[in-house]
């Protein structure tokens, strides 16, 4: 029983570090260029994220690295569909963008994304809680198996 208790508490916290840090990407056009922020779930920069611009061939047609900020511009490609890329640290994500031909109208605002963070605390709290709910079920079996009299040996 202890195998198995040890077992689903690695399977638990060993599962968890993979999806602590998921990559967001943020891409609007700024003016003649094109501005990408990449960043992690947490709102940590994701320093020196690759990036890569594809079109609808899959050539691509721009790349580089975030700075120190998760900030990378390039200048706006030509009308079409493109496909962003960016990846960090062994996480990946993507997003598709259509460039159209039509003017802005004066004054107008790209609508910005706020990025969907997420909340560490509630992250932590369950595992915290997920760790608790493991360590109470070992101390019942423990404490349930000290309470146990022992049978003599003739009875059925």
């Amino acid at each position: 029983m202890r195998i198995v208790l040890l077992t689903l508490l690695a399977v638990v916290l060993s599962d968890r570090p993979a999806s602590a840090h998921k990559i967001l990407l943020e891409a609007r056009l700024d003016g003649d260029k094109l501005r990408v922020e990449v960043a992690f779930d947490d709102d940590t920069p994701a320093q020196g994220a690759r990036i890569v611009i594809e079109n609808e061939r899959n050539e691509i047609v721009a790349e580089g690295k975030a700075d120190e900020r998760g900030i990378w511009s390039t200048p706006k490609p030509v009308p079409g569909s493109y496909r962003i890329k960016a990846d960090s640290v062994g996480h990946a994500t993507s997003r598709d963008l259509l460039i159209g031909d039509a003017p802005k109208a004066e004054g107008e605002q790209p609508q910005r994304r706020k990025h969907e963070t997420g909340k560490p605390w509630l992250k932590a709290v369950i595992g915290i809680g997920a760790i608790a709910v493991v360590f109470a079920v070992v101390w019942f079996l423990r404490r349930g198996r000290q309470q146990l009299p022992d049978e003599p040996a003739g009875s059925p």
